[in-house]
């Protein structure tokens, strides 16, 4: 008598089992699928601006496709329909991912988009309000040899930048004298002045430890005027919170910093009442261009610390090969998004060592096209230029 197989006995016993309680359903799992179907419907329109940017706008989410095996996907908008250029959003080997505010406003420029009342289209009409679409990509390896691409159906959602009309925001700087910042010292000569918006005063400078040494400085009102003085105890006064990198000298009352040397961004807020110094980030350069490749690390990144106000600056050895540039955080939180790429520095207004290229893909990573060898590398946000010597 022939044996009767695992799988007919499992099917005799299901439908067994059914039989019994004709309630009871027959769930079918679907393990064929072999395109990628969004299953996040798109709010019909996000709202947009650059206070939020930072903020989630959506998840999207789609179904995992069961060809082969090694999966990672694309999540990638456009302005163009067609995709013929587009911009990625982010790669992942999940089946889902966060969408932010940021994301959308990239492709604002494309658009023409502004969050001026004032402006308007050719035609006249707000020129705050477009279409985009978002696609998803699976790249599948098969384990061996051979590999392919398919992509999902593209959706599209309008984007609208909420319009505020410009509210002068300025407010009179503030003025730092003191021996404490590096390249100013007790005079009027070269002091360092504030740039302040909506009550939010900001400098950044190299500070130096003044606990042993007696260095110090003091915030002015006026230029060249002693007699408008903010000591440290009129801020403990006026109820500020003071970073603790900050101390008040007992015998002039100024500001002795008290932490390591370096730059950093002092923020003074007359809107919460507070006194913070943040340290400098460092860029960092990788990819294949650069020693250590494409390896999100510090150990294989290429530094390029801060080596006075907005100038990083390194030597590395160079390779024909594409790179871009990340910042502290984003190795920090293994972050791949970085917008540090070529085309971040050429909307600043950049002007770019011309053996750097864009590579003309969606991460827009810098190509570097020079003869191969060893250069020092400089990115000086204060005249807007990136120079290889």
């Amino acid at each position: 008598m022939k044996k009767t197989s695992n799988l007919m006995v499992f099917l005799l016993a299901a439908i067994m089992f059914y039989s019994c309680d004709e309630k009871i359903p027959i769930f079918i799992a679907d393990l064929s699928s072999e395109t990628i179907e969004i299953q996040t419907n798109l709010s019909e329109e996000y709202l947009l601006s650059k206070e939020t940017e930072n903020n989630i706008a959506d998840r999207i989410i789609w179904n995992e496709t069961t060809l082969g095996t090694n999966i990672n996907y694309q999540v990638q908008m456009s302005s163009d329909p067609s995709f013929n250029s587009f911009i990625l959003v982010g790669t992942t080997s999940a089946n889902n991912y966060v969408i932010l505010v940021k994301d959308f406003l990239r492709l604002a420029g494309d658009l023409g988009l502004d969050s001026d009342p004032l402006t308007t289209d050719i035609d006249g009409n707000p020129n705050n309000r477009g279409t985009v679409y978002l696609r998803v990509k699976a790249s599948i390896g098969n384990g061996g040899a051979g590999s392919d691409e398919i992509f999902s159906e593209i959706k599209s959602t309008i984007i609208t930048l909420i319009e505020v009309s410009e509210a002068d925001d300025s407010c009179d700087p503030l003025w730092l004298v003191g021996d404490t910042l590096q390249n100013v010292g007790w005079g009027w000569s070269s002091p360092l002045e504030t740039t302040c918006e909506a009550g939010i005063h900001t400098v950044k400078a190299y500070f130096i430890n003044g606990v042993d040494n007696g260095k110090s400085f003091r915030f002015f009102a006026v230029f060249d005027s002693w007699d408008t003085n903010n000591s440290y105890q009129y801020y403990v006064d006026q109820g500020y919170a003071i970073d603790s990198k900050f101390i008040g000298s007992q015998d002039t009352d100024n500001f002795v910093f008290t932490g390591t040397d370096g730059i950093y961004v002092l923020t003074l807020d007359t809107n919460t009442k507070e006194i913070i110094l943040t340290a400098s980030e460092s860029f960092w350069a990788i990819g294949g261009a650069t020693p250590g490749g494409w390896n999100l690390n510090f150990n294989d990144a290429t530094e390029l610390p801060e080596i006075s106000p907005d100038l990083w600056q390194t030597t590395l050895d160079l390779s024909n090969d594409s790179f871009r540039f990340f910042d502290t955080s984003a190795i920090n939180a293994g972050d791949w998004t970085s917008v540090y790429n070529y085309d971040y520095f050429i909307d600043l207004g950049y002007s770019i060592d011309n053996r750097f290229e864009s590579d003309g893909g969606g991460d827009s990573n810098i190509v570097f096209t020079g003869v191969s060898g060893s250069y020092v590398l400089t990115i000086n946000a204060s005249d807007k230029v990136i120079t290889l010597e």
